[in-house]
């Protein structure tokens, strides 16, 4: 597409996202869009954390200790693969901006697990280390405590948007 130069686009009209009050949880049904077992797959959401956030918070999780990318008490992106916490960046994102996260896993026989936050690759693990999202649910902005629990903790203040899933198919 080509707009003339003098030409002054944009889209009017409002955008909505999932906006989280730190009390509530949200659960997103997997059972037709989780992953398989050696199916690579790129999880993808926008997510704002607002500076209230003084505990660890939750972005998203799947499962109890399958895979939780969450923010710590001091504002720093962590991730839980399997039971495993690594650091991915110690910047404090608790600034009320919005942010992209990817984590990109490529399941090939040699493949990593890359987190990524606005386009840049910030922690890489086997992709061994993190598992398929085959859980009944994923929470967003939130962590369930126990497998069938109603009861959730972690709870983030801010918004998220935009969640995606992304399956090889090849």
């Amino acid at each position: 597409m080509t707009l003339p130069s003098a030409t002054a686009w944009y889209i009017n009209a409002k955008n909505y996202s999932l906006e989280l009050d730190g009390k509530k949880a949200t659960a997103v049904s997997l059972s037709k869009n989780g992953t398989r077992s050696g199916e690579s797959y790129l999880l993808e959401l926008w997510f704002r954390a607002d500076a209230g956030n003084s505990s660890t918070a939750s972005i998203v999780s799947v499962g109890e200790n399958d895979l939780d990318l969450h923010l710590t008490s001091a504002g720093a992106l962590e991730m839980v693969a399997s039971g495993t916490n690594y650091l991915v960046s110690s910047t404090d994102y608790r600034d009320g901006q919005w942010h992209h996260l990817a984590l990109n896993a490529l399941k090939s026989s040699s493949g990593n697990a890359t987190v990524y936050v606005d386009g840049v690759a910030l922690k890489s693990v086997s992709a061994s280390a993190v598992p398929v999202l085959s859980a009944d649910c994923m929470f967003l902005g939130s962590h369930r405590k126990a497998t069938g629990s109603t009861e959730y903790n972690q709870m983030l203040k801010g918004g998220i948007d935009e969640v995606r899933i992304w399956k090889q198919r090849c």
